[in-house]
Parts: structure tokens; C-alpha cells; sequence
């Protein structure tokens, strides 16, 4: 008879497969990321998250220009809803959507976004949305001051007409407060009525304003 063959180890002994360790998921590394980011700017004292103050320095160590539209454009990117401020959810789903983890990656977005504006459609809608985001929570109007501070942020040189218009609402304060109506239709307004005013037509359906506009900038140029 041939010799028993020793029994081998392995079929003694059955090895145990080795755990590995269960690595964090990349949604769970994010998600810790943009708390530490959130942290970072919110103001600790309230509830209220990222607060004016803690603003600006988001605003400033991501490069945007504060007495520019920036400061704007980038509220519009993050579908903020009030001005000034950041709610923790606000922050968590901006930064989610974008997929960007530090100041630095979203620095280098600033500039692709200032370049989408020069699109009429695009800049048609931050207009429209500036509206809704500068108004007081609860309030159907503007204030027209914030409102006068608004066009020179958004427009600057954008149109001729702008100078003028707030310069006759400072001089005349013909309202106290900007309306929805008021403020979409300027957009319209100041694409459609050429800077000399020919063919303005005050029986038409513009808002009064527009029509004391109008007005005070002919007795201007007589």
C-alpha cells in the first residue's frame, strides 16, 4: 500500500478570509468637508449660519469684487434666498450640486460665470432673480434705495440709461419702493427705448415711472 499522504494544514484548518476595514463614503468624506467649510464662515453665536460678516469673507477669499455684481452672481449660483446670509442647507446643496470642496475650487468658477453674463439671457435671469433675493422676507416691494444701489452693481456700464434713471430717481423720488412690475420691466424697458427716448410712447403699457422718467428727461434736455 502506498504511504498515507500527511493531511495538509488547509484542510485542517480552514482560514478565515481577513476584514478589511470599511472605508468612509466619498458622500460621507464630502459631507464632513462642507460642514468644516460651512463652519468655517458661520457665525457660531446664532442659528441664523453664515451671517453679513461671514459673508464677505466667503465673498473676498473666493475673489469676487464686493462693489461689483459678483457678490450677486454668486448669490444666484448658490439659489440663496436672502441677502446676506447662507443657511446650512443653502450651503450643503450649493457646494453638493457644484461638487466643489474648498474655496480654492470654487475661486476658479468665479471667472467662467462672470464670462456666462455677457449672454443676454443668462444675465436676464440674475436680474430677475436679484429681485426676490434683495427684497425684505414677507414684502412685495424693494426698497428704492437698495434698488438705486442694485442697477449701478448689476448694470455699471452696461446701458446708458441707467445713469440717468437713477439719477432722476434720487433728484425727483418719485416712489418710496420698487415694485415687481417696476423692476422686470426696466430690463425691458432699456433694451426696446433707445437712449435719445425716440418713439417712447407713454399711451403704451409701461409702468408711470417710466413715463416720469421720460418726461423729466426731456425738461433735463430742453
Amino acid at each position: 500500500m502506498p504511504p498515507k499522504r500527511k493531511a495538509s494544514m488547509t484542510n485542517n484548518k480552514t482560514k478565515k478570509p481577513k476584514t478589511i476595514p470599511k472605508k468612509k463614503s466619498t458622500v460621507a468624506v464630502a459631507t464632513h468637508l462642507y460642514e468644516e467649510w460651512f463652519q468655517g464662515y458661520a457665525d457660531n453665536d446664532t442659528d441664523l449660519g453664515i451671517t453679513p460678516e461671514g459673508m464677505q469673507r466667503f465673498l473676498t477669499d473666493m475673489g469676487a469684487n464686493l462693489e461689483s455684481i459678483d457678490s450677486i452672481l454668486v448669490a444666484w449660483k448658490l439659489s440663496l434666498g436672502r441677502m446676506g446670509y447662507i443657511s446650512k442647507q443653502e450651503w450643503m446643496e450649493a457646494m453638493e450640486n457644484w461638487n466643489v470642496q474648498s474655496t480654492d475650487q470654487f475661486k476658479s468658477m468665479l471667472p467662467i460665470w462672470q464670462a456666462e453674463l455677457a449672454n443676454d439671457e443668462v444675465f436676464r435671469q440674475l436680474y430677475l432673480y436679484t429681485f426676490a433675493y434683495a427684497k425684505t422676507t414677507g414684502q412685495k416691494s424693494m426698497d428704492v434705495d437698495i434698488a438705486l444701489v442694485l442697477w449701478d452693481l448689476l448694470f455699471e456700464t452696461r446701458c446708458a440709461h441707467i445713469p440717468k434713471f437713477v439719477e432722476f430717481i434720487r433728484d425727483v423720488r418719485p416712489v418710496k419702493v420698487i415694485n415687481k412690475d417696476q423692476w422686470s420691466s426696466l430690463l425691458d424697458f432699456i433694451k426696446t427705448i433707445p437712449y435719445n427716448l425716440e418713439g417712447y410712447d407713454s399711451t403704451l403699457s409701461w409702468p408711470v415711472l417710466f413715463d416720469d422718467y421720460a418726461h423729466w428727461r426731456k425738461q433735463k434736455d430742453l
